[in-house]
């Protein structure tokens, strides 16, 4: 990856993330629905008089905007669980603490994430107010604020473990099985996709998206949602199914990464098993 921040954020962040499907959980971009924050593995929220700053105003603010990038993965959006962001957002580092806006004085109060290094304002409404930040204990966290009782508080807030979204689809993981590792020359790849619905992936899959630099292949693979009730719950071992998909270019020496979570997994990666809970 070219751009040194996320090359860095790559490297030290975890890539261990736990797949759960429940009932009642937000829609994501993932096969996997995200579970509304805090869920598994994200620190707990503290009582709301905890983290209670004063509120001065209501009035909303403008999101904030991704500074020209030449990240080749610019466009590609993630999201913690709530709002989704261009992953270039992350090209700058901002300080979104430091705003006189009353929610930031959320982000200034004890929240148990360790030393962030930068905080960004991803979405901003009337009484909400939504920031993913990097460094601290966790990597990438974030902070969901809203107003209680008159003042602000944090809501939800803690590891962030980010999935790629695509509007009006879900996201599926994929890796490369290593009898199946392209060479050098070619075009074409065979890659073993988990989904909850795993007979219908090749008639649901859609344009996949594919970005590459001279030193990386990042493959998103979107495809139409299901209705999950109409497939079951597979287990593990029948979550699987191979696709196959050509390259504009050929493969050469470059590293392949699927791009369906943040930091990206490479490909001779598994993905995580799904795991059905909650009815």
């Amino acid at each position: 990856m070219s751009n040194p921040a996320l090359r860095r954020l790559a490297a030290t962040a975890s890539l261990a993330f736990l797949f759960v499907a429940c009932a009642g959980a937000r829609p994501s971009a993932s096969p996997d629905a995200i579970a509304s924050p805090p869920g598994p593995g994200q620190s707990p929220s503290m009582d709301p008089s905890a983290t209670t700053v004063p509120s001065a105003t209501d009035a909303p603010l403008p999101t904030s905007s991704a500074s020209a990038s030449a990240n080749f993965l610019a466009g590609l959006r993630y999201t913690c669980g709530g709002a989704d962001f261009p992953i270039e957002l992350l090209d700058t580092p901002q300080h979104a603490e430091l705003s006189d806006d009353p929610p930031a004085a959320v982000l200034r109060g004890n929240l148990w994430l360790g030393e962030v290094d930068s905080w960004w304002l991803i979405e901003r409404a009337e009484s909400s107010a939504e920031y993913v930040g990097l460094g601290g204990d966790f990597g990438i966290v974030y902070v969901l604020a809203d107003i209680h009782e008159g003042a602000w508080r944090a809501r939800g807030y803690g590891d962030c473990q980010m999935r790629a979204v695509v509007p009006g689809a879900t996201v599926v993981t994929w890796w490369i099985r290593e009898r199946s590792w392209p060479s050098a020359d070619d075009r074409t790849l065979d890659l073993t996709v988990r989904d909850g619905c795993p007979k219908t992936v090749g008639e649901r899959l859609l344009e996949p998206i594919i970005r590459w630099d001279s030193e990386s292949i990042v493959i998103v693979l979107p495809t139409k949602t299901v209705d999950q009730k109409s497939c079951g719950l597979p287990e593990p071992s029948e979550q699987l199914t191979q696709v196959r998909i050509s390259l504009e270019e050929p493969v050469g020496d470059r590293e392949l990464f699927d791009g369906a979570s943040w930091p990206l997994r490479n490909a001779h990666t598994r993905s995580d098993e799904i795991l059905w809970c909650c009815g």
